[in-house]
């Protein structure tokens, strides 16, 4: 369902994880995303203007990664991240989180 609230917002990046357990959880993973720009963030105002930082996320990923089964991946292909000291651009990103040894798939972004 589309709010006025979402009208121009566009998905950019979504991360499904599954488990090899069913009752297994890994919390506040959206805390361990960073949004880094050199601009004032009331400036930030398009996709050019940031990167996304995935090393916490990774590094809390793969502190479970044998209580993982897959990741699957949804990602805009303008967004930029950041993750190993190396830029990632859109689909690419996919190599970072493969180097955790889990199996990783790269969705359809529509």
């Amino acid at each position: 369902m589309t709010t006025r609230s979402k009208i121009g917002q566009v998905p950019r990046f979504l991360l499904v994880i599954s488990y090899k357990q069913g009752n297994f959880q890994i919390s506040d993973l959206d805390r361990q995303i960073k949004l880094e720009s050199e601009m004032d963030d009331l400036a930030i105002r398009s996709v050019n203007d940031y990167t996304i930082n995935l090393d916490n996320l990774l590094g809390k990923l793969k502190k479970h990664k044998n209580r993982i089964e897959e990741l699957n991946l949804v990602v805009d292909d303008d967004i930029r991240f950041t993750a190993n000291q190396a830029v990632y651009v859109g689909a690419e990103i996919v190599d970072a989180f493969k180097q955790l040894g889990v199996s990783v798939n790269i969705q359809d972004y529509y």
